[in-house]
């Protein structure tokens, strides 16, 4: 049984050797891209993601990447938990950005915080393995799973012998993301 395309297990940490950890991801990993990523997080009228402030779940994201656009959301779970284990993410492209944008002003979304990082990513063993350079922020692993297991555990545990086989060095799990961090850091959250 394979898991749903829908849900995500992935594991973020800051790093603290990115250059090692490319290195050994140039030479041992299947390089997939670079690119600038400039995200837009926004909450929709009918009820305030931010709630919570202890346990946030959910996140609605636009992405500019590329050159392409796309919406995306994502529902952490177990909600009840502070340790997220996966989500549920749904996204899909969009023709026009800024129409998308125009709609979503029009229906009352709030516009949260932005988020912009330069991100390379590789395929290491069933892993997509992401360096990302933050604006404001710095340099995170976010390592995701991509393979058979069925069980969300078991990818998990898989995550972090990866992150031991590419030796990265990494300071505490990152259990809040980009937005929440940043949010924080500028004193609205």
């Amino acid at each position: 049984m394979t898991m749903n395309k829908n849900i995500e297990i992935e594991l973020k940490f800051p790093l603290l050797n990115s250059q090692e950890v490319e290195s050994f991801l140039q030479s041992k990993g299947d390089f997939k891209y670079e690119s600038f990523q400039h995200d837009v997080y926004l909450n929709p009228p009918h009820r305030n993601f931010l709630a919570n402030k202890d346990n946030v779940c959910e996140w609605l994201r636009l992405r500019v990447s590329k050159g392409q656009a796309q919406i995306n959301y994502k529902d952490w779970l177990p909600h009840s938990e502070k340790i997220k284990t996966h989500c549920n993410e749904y996204e899909t492209r969009v023709d026009s950005y800024d129409q998308l944008k125009l709609i979503l002003d029009a229906l009352n979304f709030e516009f949260l915080i932005e988020v912009k990082k330069i991100r390379k990513v590789w395929i290491y063993k069933d892993v997509e393995i992401s360096i990302d350079i933050v604006e404001g922020l710095g340099e995170f692993l976010e390592v995701e799973y991509k393979g058979e297991l069925s069980e969300v555990d078991q990818a998990r545990e898989y995550l972090h012998l990866i992150i031991q086989e590419i030796n990265a060095m990494t300071s505490d799990i990152d259990l809040k993301g980009y937005p929440f961090l940043l949010l924080e850091q500028k004193g609205l959250i």
